[in-house]
């Protein structure tokens, strides 16, 4: 029987492997990846209606769930290799770090423009995957 505060060992029974870290956290991003997806859509809807209001406020909802990300994610990556936890925790941080520098910014067609680029890769086509749902796949398969 473990004492309190012991370190928990990887693979014992009753506790998670390593690749079960790494499929809960991929969930947590794959879930905050489709969110985002989905707002993205209904920011479209809401421009082609002329609804700025709605568009922007959707772009605001895309940044702060992406500067919430660390906080929900950080806690699991501290039971996944060392090397991988420190590559994850830089994409998932820039992400948010990004997201917040665009929140931050005065006009909001210049914080819109920021949040709508961030997650996709450069010459990315439209049903692509974005940079969210690639780090997921990639902890799935053991990749990243």
């Amino acid at each position: 029987m473990k004492r309190e505060g012991e370190p928990q060992m990887r693979g014992e029974i009753g506790n998670p492997t390593e690749q079960e870290w790494r499929n809960e956290i991929a969930d947590i991003l794959a879930n905050a990846a489709v969110k985002i997806n989905t707002i993205e859509e209904e920011a479209k809807t809401a421009l082609s209606t002329g609804d700025a209001a709605t568009y922007e406020a959707k772009y605001r909802e895309k940044g702060e769930e992406l500067v919430s990300l660390p906080d929900r994610v950080r806690a699991l990556a501290a039971n996944l290799d060392r090397d991988t936890e420190r590559r994850l925790m830089l994409d998932i941080d820039s992400f948010a770090r990004e997201a917040s520098n665009a929140l931050n910014e005065k006009n909001p067609k210049m914080m819109v423009g920021l949040l709508s680029y961030l997650l996709s890769r450069k010459g990315s086509e439209i049903g692509d995957k974005n940079m969210l749902e690639e780090l997921a796949d990639g902890l799935r398969q053991g990749q990243e």
